[in-house]
């Protein structure tokens, strides 16, 4: 242990991206880079990204370039065909598993296969409707059949080329199941033949738009791939590595080169990673190709939830299986709360939390263990449900009425255990139990919705209170106050400003002072005398701090505030 503390300093602690970069440094001729690179951050990438885009996509429609052309006439438009470049630049290591497209002639022969059926399947339609069909002109399952007539001439009508954009998105076939009447029919046996011709119609329309769906995004694939390279030659006339190339080109190199990756596993024979949830494929790639053997992670896979930069939970799974079952340590002691708490949490979570039956993107419920001293748990503790009094005129119909009774009984629970110290909690820096106190208690919200009813509440029971955050932080009276005296300090003119300063807990001067010292001639400017009167002192003192606003920091000027006032 003393030898590792003496070696502390020599630790490298750094980000993936970081470290990545230090190894292309080091072995600039097998990562095939300029050891003089520098790392763009995402300004950067972002505004290579928007001028390559630009001038990219520019000349591609001054060629017509037929994808391209194919993409817009099934609707997709251009920013959606620059979301798709931006992807599979944060990807780029996907391009070569992207599939092939089908081949012009196939789809050709999709599409006249599909205009085959339709046409059959509206002859059929259009015999069953002519001849069972009691009431035509108000029956839907009749109206949709007219409507597949219409929707057929017109894709006849259309030449060959526009006839794929037309049946992905100017046919409409719908659910069949609810078509039609049976009133309007000479027999339930005919609507039923109507249903599945159409059903029949619909399953043939959805293949024919897949394929066309796939031969079109398959296409655009190959075609941003010369987007992609672009981006890339542009980086490289710049001399620029983003950070998803730093852990590509790191990976290659360790992929690629044996003499390399081993050179790397003698230089760091231990490794360590934090918040292991986060790392996406690229990363757990190059961590196991430098550290196979001597590998510490850590990490938390409920966290996984959140995709953070591509992390999967079935990698996380993956990679702690390959650790191997004997090297697994989980950390579930809880040292905060009473074992009541930790029963019910693991009572609760226990059936939420399960792995599915198919996949791993769900890990299982590691419970809680309660690892605190019995001697330092309260007497009184465990879950209480508050609720309104029993009474007849209290009701509760609206939103507002559940939060304000909600607020009171929060409020009043709040008083209760405070003012009659029936509720001791072990102060740790005392070692000894003691009554419980207000900074002791925090309300966890879900959100600040019912903020404003339960600060009113508290404040009417006495009971003090700090709001952490909050979208109304601003909007607060202390807050608005503060701003307005750092508008007066900036700008001596703001008479609005200067006012409501003076007016406030800063100052404390009354509206009859301040109409007073208008009313004897005195000017509502600080940077004039105001000898003799109330304002005297605040004049002098916004005078100092208008002087030195711009040599100080705004925290040293707001401690000089206090401080003075």
């Amino acid at each position: 242990i003393s030898r590792a503390i003496a070696d502390l300093e020599r630790m490298e602690v750094t980000t993936v991206h970081s470290f990545c970069g230090s190894l292309l440094r080091e072995r600039p001729v097998e990562a095939g880079v300029d050891p003089n690179f520098e790392v763009s951050d995402e300004l950067t990438s972002s505004l290579i990204q928007n001028e390559v885009w630009e001038r990219w996509i520019g000349r591609k429609m001054e060629l017509e370039d037929s994808v391209l052309r194919r993409a817009v006439c099934l609707g997709i438009t251009l920013k959606q065909i620059r979301k798709i470049g931006q992807f599979l630049l944060g990807n780029c290591e996907a391009l070569e598993y992207l599939p092939s497209p089908p081949t012009l002639e196939e789809v050709g022969r999709r599409v006249e296969d599909f205009i085959e059926s339709f046409h059959k399947r509206l002859l059929s339609l259009e015999d069953l409707k002519n001849r069972y069909c009691k009431n035509p002109l108000e029956d839907k399952a009749s109206k949709k059949i007219e409507e597949l007539q219409e929707r057929f001439f017109e894709l006849q009508s259309l030449p060959e080329e526009e006839r794929e954009g037309f049946i992905f998105k100017g046919i409409h076939i719908g659910a069949s199941h609810k078509l039609g009447a049976q009133g309007n029919w000479l027999g339930r046996q005919y609507l039923e033949a109507v249903r599945q011709e159409v059903e029949a119609l619909s399953i043939a329309h959805k293949e024919a738009r897949s394929m066309i769906a796939h031969s079109v995004l398959s296409s655009l694939g190959e075609f941003l791939a010369d987007y992609v390279q672009a981006y890339r030659e542009a980086k490289q006339e710049r001399n620029l590595l983003d950070f998803n190339d730093l852990l590509l080109i790191a990976r290659n190199m360790l992929r690629n080169h044996p003499q390399v990756r081993k050179y790397f596993q003698s230089r760091y024979p231990y490794l360590l990673v934090d918040e292991f949830q986060d790392t996406d494929p690229l990363q757990v790639e190059i961590i196991f190709f430098l550290s196979p053997k001597n590998l510490f992670l850590v990490g938390d896979p409920k966290q996984s939830i959140y995709r953070f930069r591509r992390a999967d939970i079935e990698i996380y799974e993956e990679a702690k299986k390959r650790m191997g079952k004997g090297r697994l340590l989980n950390i579930s002691q809880n040292f905060r709360c009473a074992p009541s708490i930790v029963r019910v949490v693991n009572k609760i979570f226990q059936d939420l939390i399960k792995p599915p039956e198919e996949g791993k993107y769900q890990p299982d419920y590691v419970p809680l263990h309660f690892g605190r001293k019995m001697e330092t748990v309260p007497p009184r503790h465990g879950i209480l449900l508050l609720s309104p009094p029993k009474d007849q005129n209290i009701l509760l119909k609206t939103t507002a009425d559940c939060r304000q009774w909600e607020s009171r009984c929060i409020a009043s629970f709040i008083q209760k255990v405070v003012e009659e110290e029936a509720w001791p909690i072990w102060d740790v820096s005392q070692e000894a139990f003691r009554p419980i106190q207000f900074k002791d208690i925090a309300i966890l919200m879900r959100n600040y919705n019912c903020l404003d009813s339960l600060e009113e509440v508290l404040r009417d029971y006495g009971v003090d209170y700090r709001v952490i955050g909050g979208k109304y932080f601003y909007l607060r009276q202390e807050v608005e106050q503060l701003l307005a005296l750092l508008r007066t300090i900036e700008n001596p003119n703001d008479q609005v400003s200067l006012i409501a300063s003076l007016r406030s807990p800063f100052f404390g001067i009354s509206d009859e002072e301040l109409f007073l010292f208008h009313a004897q001639g005195g000017e509502l400017n600080y940077l004039k005398e105001a000898r003799g009167t109330s304002l005297e002192r605040p004049f002098h003192l916004l005078r100092e701090l208008h002087g030195i606003r711009n040599q100080v920091s705004v925290s040293a000027l707001l401690k000089r505030v206090y401080e003075e006032t």
